[in-house]
């Protein structure tokens, strides 16, 4: 039907193109436009143009030459309409089958798509979800050796501030030995002192009472 329309309005546009390209002819004599065997046309100066630009000039259709014009191509236009209706009916029938197929195999077409895209988003998730559990598990194996070097890492802290507190005492020992055995001989060589003194003393009484 669309297809019938569009012919008919080209024709129409056709009629209407080739009126107005049709060469007229004006005289002085009046202003009208006339065809090339029109009787006015024989007497006095006369100019041809274009359809258009006669009636661009504002001059009207000589009713003698011109006056069958109208009537012919309303009745050539009816003609073809009624030519047409037939034809288009059958057309339209053709194009509504046709548009109904497409339609049919556009809608097939995107359910096919539709489906190998839902297969094609599920193969994707089914991936993107073993991927993060894949990952999942090598992040808790990495937290796992983390914790595990880090306790190793506390232990062997721990021992080795054990064993340098173990020497730290000892040496502290030591030296508390090393001081108490020193105080020990500073006590006894004061004491002999002390008897040497003594008996100097005593020696020195002795002579002086002798």
């Amino acid at each position: 039907m669309k297809k019938s329309i569009l012919l008919i309005t080209l024709f129409v546009i056709g009629v209407i193109a080739q009126l107005q390209a049709q060469t007229v002819y004006v005289t002085s004599a009046s202003d009208n436009y006339h065809k090339k065997d029109c009787q006015y046309v024989k007497s006095g100066e006369v100019k041809s143009m274009s359809l258009a630009e006669a009636k661009g000039k504002g001059l009207t259709a000589c009713l003698v030459c011109f006056k069958d014009t109208p009537a012919k191509e309303a009745a050539k236009f009816k003609s073809t309409v009624k030519q047409e209706a037939p034809k288009s009916k059958a057309e339209n029938r053709k194009e509504v089958e046709k548009t109904s197929i497409n339609q049919k195999k556009d809608a097939d077409k995107a359910k096919a798509e539709a489906k190998k895209q839902a297969e094609k988003d599920k193969i994707a998730k089914k991936k993107e979800a073993d991927k993060i559990k894949k990952e999942a598990a090598k992040s808790k194996l990495a937290a796992k050796k983390e914790a595990e070097k880090a306790k190793a890492e506390t232990k062997k802290q721990a021992e080795k501030a054990k064993l340098a507190a173990k020497k730290e005492a000892d040496k502290a020992k030591k030296e508390a030995e090393k001081a108490k055995l020193a105080k020990k001989k500073e006590a006894e060589n004061a004491k002999a002192e002390a008897k040497k003194e003594a008996d100097k003393k005593k020696e020195a009484d002795r002579k002086q009472h002798k």
